[in-house]
């Protein structure tokens, strides 16, 4: 209850920010507020810029619609990605993790990092926290914009977790 809490100020900001979007400078910015924190208090930081796209979850293998968020970086430098299906995305309500399956395709919201030699998802059992939406990306012009409030589970027994706290702010591109 208290993570949801804290959220809401984060949620409420981002709703204001996505309002006044109305100027095509700020409909085509990128405010990328995402804090992304090690167990240990460390912050990771990203090479890459980030890109969103509305396209399939996975072409060739799960065609469902879905929101994309990527900055890609390599085998030796941190990344993170975020796939969300589109049909599961409401305005204002809060989409929880540890991340859902339904047999061997995901439901909800996805997060992926990479941050060698460790990697951590929301699909964990010990992934913890929300992800809001103010509005319905990929359902016309506007871009995506999201509050995260999360824990992310490491994909390796016993692996350190990994927070990621913020908002984000983007245009979508055609892929």
């Amino acid at each position: 209850m208290l993570r949801h809490l804290r959220a809401a100020p984060l949620f409420l900001l981002l709703t204001a920010a996505a309002c006044d979007s109305g100027s095509p400078t700020s409909a085509n910015t990128t405010v990328n507020g995402l804090v992304f924190t090690r167990a240990n208090g460390t912050r990771l930081s990203f090479a890459g810029a980030p890109v969103a796209w509305c396209g399939a979850w996975e072409t060739g293998y799960d065609e469902r619609p879905a929101l994309h968020v990527l900055v890609r970086g390599n085998t030796t430098q941190p990344w993170w990605e975020l796939t969300v299906l589109q049909s599961d995305i409401q305005a204002g309500v809060p989409l929880t993790f540890p991340s859902q399956s339904v047999g061997d395709k995901q439901v909800g919201a996805h997060m992926f990092v990479l941050d060698p030699p460790n990697e951590a998802s929301t699909a964990e059992l010990d992934a913890t926290g929300s992800i809001t939406f103010p509005g319905t990306p990929c359902s016309g012009p506007g871009g995506v914009a999201f509050a995260i409030d999360a824990t992310l589970g490491s994909e390796f027994h016993d692996g350190p977790t990994i927070a990621v706290t913020g908002t984000f702010r983007g245009p979508t591109a055609d892929r």
